[in-house]
């Protein structure tokens, strides 16, 4: 690439070869001003992300705001039936009372049905424990039963020969 000696010449030759424009623009511009349409469109995009987030934002302030005005109405009809029932703690807390004897009355049966649980329990475990013996035993059954299998179908291979045998001696005989 030759550069010419008069600055028409240079322009012409830049404009009719983008290579050159390309190295033109590099060298008087310099790598950060190169960036900068970029630097600027990514700044556009975040203030444009920013307005819409402040946007939401206020939104949401103004959707808190109306919520927490509910909840103070809610709140104040909450506490006027409160100091309303307040009035019948005390006939409350009686039957309360009554409801404890019947519970502690309703506990000391549990505890007996409790004790005659566990002792069911124990005899479970004694029929689990002779289970898991019978399992073992017919384990070993299975076992036998496998071993039994495989001698009867190696006799079923030894049958199937000479079954063969036999149709090729039937076949020279009929010959």
């Amino acid at each position: 690439m030759t550069i010419p000696n008069d600055f028409a010449g240079f322009f012409a030759a830049l404009e009719q070869n983008p290579e050159l424009q390309e190295a033109m623009r590099n060298h008087v511009l310099g790598q950060e001003l190169l960036r900068l349409p970029v630097v600027v469109q990514q700044q556009g995009e975040l203030l444009a992300h920013v307005q819409e987030r402040l946007t939401e934002l206020g939104l949401l302030l103004r959707d808190t705001t109306e919520q927490i005005a509910s909840y103070a109405l809610a709140s104040s009809r909450v506490l006027t039936t409160t100091v309303e029932r307040l009035d019948h703690v005390e006939s409350d807390l009686a039957e309360l009372k009554a409801a404890q004897a019947r519970l502690e009355a309703s506990v000391q049966l549990l505890r007996e049905s409790q004790v005659r649980m566990e002792g069911d329990i124990v005899e479970m475990k004694g029929d689990i424990a002779e289970l898991k013996a019978d399992v073992v035993e017919m384990k070993g059954d299975i076992v036998e039963l496998k071993a039994d299998v495989v001698e009867m179908k190696g006799d079923i291979v030894e049958l199937k020969a000479d079954v063969v045998e036999m149709k090729g001696d039937i076949t020279e005989l009929k010959a």
